[in-house]
């Protein structure tokens, strides 16, 4: 985030991000080759 806030003009320019962040370490890979998700295959 910018710090100090912008302007209000500026505020149309400003990225607004979607992310979610994965925790490789919280699952290990036998628990992960049990799940059937897209997500389950990053981490191999």
């Amino acid at each position: 985030m910018i710090r100090p806030e912008p302007p209000g003009f500026m505020r149309a320019y400003q990225p607004h991000l979607r992310y979610y962040l994965v925790n490789e370490s919280a699952f290990s890979e036998e628990e992960l080759a049990e799940r059937d998700t897209p997500l389950s295959c990053v981490d191999r």
